[in-house]
């Protein structure tokens, strides 16, 4: 090897050995991994990130994250509902059917949550050559998630007119009352929405209602209060069935008649067993009736529970069976006699 090679050799080496003696420069991460992502700015888009040992999870993460924004809104409007309760006491309703509400308010914003969130995109993924952790970037445009939500809220305004419209064009009171509680609730999922739109569109304002869940809550028990029912009772332990019938159908909102003049009545039938001993419990088994009748004595509707309780002294499970009886009407009445006329 003449001289001029093995010097050419020599140097070669000497480059590489430096090379491999020498710490590779790190890989720096995109701009957001921590902090904003320059491709996607904030006007046009709704970001979620998420970091992992492997990518899927990062993915779920930076799903999730892009989510908590529109999971704040079920706090807050579940909220809402509960002051708008506390601030209009009004002993004709019952506090378990706001209880109901809240959760159709909860159940509708996941829901409408779930069916924003399927528009987004995984945007760009990252992997840390140092720590092996994968980085997950999501995204949504907020045009497309705005023109969906307005057609929603578009479609919503015209079901909530249409009920309004049949509820004052209705002949028949319950008619009356199931079309304007239709409208109520449609209300709430149109509130719903418009909190999802907030959220989406740059300014916050959204598509402002022109009717309130409230106005239309108000509505639609003024309907109630207007209808004179009378209450009775039979089968088991009438007088105290007929005591809690009457109450629930006060805390519903309806219009009380015990002697007088009245629209309709209402009929509960308690069928209750004997305590029955089954391992050291006694069970008692049972069925509750209600039957809505007009004054010319046509039926309108009826509906049955079954009614369980136990405990280990039969006078206890007894009792324990009269507080379901209590807590189902409490619960279910007024639902119940909507779904007479076709109340959802």
């Amino acid at each position: 090897m003449n001289t001029l090679m093995k010097t050419g050799v020599a140097l070669s080496l000497a480059v590489l050995a430096a090379c491999a003696s020498a710490p590779r420069a790190p890989v720096a991460p995109p701009d957001w991994v921590s902090g904003d992502a320059a491709r996607y700015p904030a006007s046009s888009f709704l970001l979620g990130r998420g970091s992992a040992d492997n990518l899927n999870d990062a993915i779920d993460r930076a799903r999730a994250d892009l989510a908590k924004g529109f999971a704040v809104e079920v706090r807050v409007e579940t909220s809402d509902v509960q002051t708008f309760a506390l601030d209009q006491p009004d002993p004709r309703m019952p506090g378990v059917s706001e209880e109901r509400m809240r959760l159709e308010v909860s159940r509708a914003i996941a829901t409408h949550t779930s069916q924003v969130v399927r528009g987004v995109q995984v945007a760009e993924t990252w992997r840390d050559p140092a720590s092996k952790m994968d980085h997950a970037l999501v995204a949504l445009q907020r045009a497309a998630a705005m023109q969906s939500l307005q057609a929603e809220l578009r479609a919503l305004d015209d079901s909530v007119a249409a009920e309004i419209t049949r509820a004052r064009a209705a002949g028949d009171p319950f008619t009356a009352i199931a079309a304007a509680d239709r409208a109520m609730r449609m209300q709430l999922e149109r509130d719903t929405v418009q909190r999802q739109l907030q959220v989406v569109d740059p300014s916050g304002h959204g598509v402002p209602a022109h009717l309130s869940f409230a106005q239309l809550r108000g509505d639609r028990n003024a309907l109630i209060t207007r209808l004179r029912i009378r209450p009775g009772a039979a089968g088991d332990e009438m007088q105290a069935v007929a005591v809690m019938l009457a109450g629930s159908l006060g805390e519903a909102g309806f219009t009380v008649v015990e002697d007088g003049a009245a629209d309709y009545t209402l009929a509960a039938v308690l069928e209750l067993g004997d305590p029955v001993l089954k391992e050291g419990w006694y069970w008692v088994m049972g069925s509750l009736e209600v039957v809505l009748g007009d004054m010319t004595g046509q039926v309108r509707g009826s509906h049955r529970w079954d009614i369980k309780a136990s405990a280990q002294d039969p006078a206890i499970a007894h009792q324990r069976a009269l507080d379901e009886v209590e807590t189902v009407l409490d619960r279910e009445l007024l639902f119940t006699l909507l779904s007479f006329s076709g109340a959802d």
